[in-house]
């Protein structure tokens, strides 16, 4: 009890300098990446979802078209997102932090992650007594990663463009590693071959009747 509920913050104000155009943007099965990735998160159990964007937040809003109305999204403009992912995760939490014992970060590249990965992820956290919980595939581990409030003054004191990692090298006894069923939908999009590599696996997925 008093672990959830549970807050996305979603990553969405990158430069994606490498990709040429804004990677929110990028079309993976004709719908813009982002777009995606908030639609699997908004049909999970997450209670209240936070969307961070950055330098083209006006283009990227209009691009995602109607998004669902009401409490449960709320969409905020990273004024510092020259500063690196560090600043839209200490502006998300602090969009959180009084209402929510729990946060999940989500990054708005993977266009794969579905609603049934973050579930297994919340109620693996939310039946443990760890702080964090991260998905782990094919050896490694992946994203999107909860954190407990214990983490926040931590998660909040981040510079440059790093995510959490740091946070859990430091306290490996609070990290709770999740097994997914299918590691594929941990995939993030840095480089046009990774994109190719996503659209190439959404459509064999197509073809045998997958989502």
């Amino acid at each position: 009890m008093g672990r959830g509920p549970t807050a996305g913050i979603m990553l969405g104000a990158g430069t994606s300098s490498r990709m040429g155009q804004p990677k929110q943007l990028l079309q993976v099965g004709g719908t813009p990446m982002l777009l995606r990735v908030l639609g699997a998160a908004m049909a999970s159990p997450l209670a209240h979802i936070v969307l961070v964007l950055g330098p083209n937040a006006m283009e990227v809003r209009g691009a995602l078209g109607l998004l669902p109305q009401g409490p449960r999204l709320k969409l905020i403009f990273n004024e510092h997102h020259t500063e690196g992912m560090a600043s839209s995760i200490r502006a998300g939490i602090r969009e959180i932090k009084n209402d929510f014992p729990s946060c999940m970060l989500v990054l708005g590249d993977q266009p794969l992650l579905d609603a049934a990965t973050i579930e297994l992820l919340l109620k693996a956290f939310w039946s443990s007594t760890q702080e964090i919980c991260v998905p782990f595939g094919r050896g490694v581990r992946g994203q999107p990663v909860i954190f407990g409030r214990r983490f926040y003054e931590e998660l909040m004191a981040l510079k440059g463009d790093v995510g959490g990692r740091g946070i859990l090298e430091a306290h490996p006894e609070e990290v709770l590693e999740v097994q997914v069923p299918d590691p594929e939908v941990l995939m993030d999009v840095d480089t046009p071959e990774d994109l190719k590599r996503v659209q190439e696996l959404l459509l064999k997925r197509q073809e045998l009747g997958e989502h």
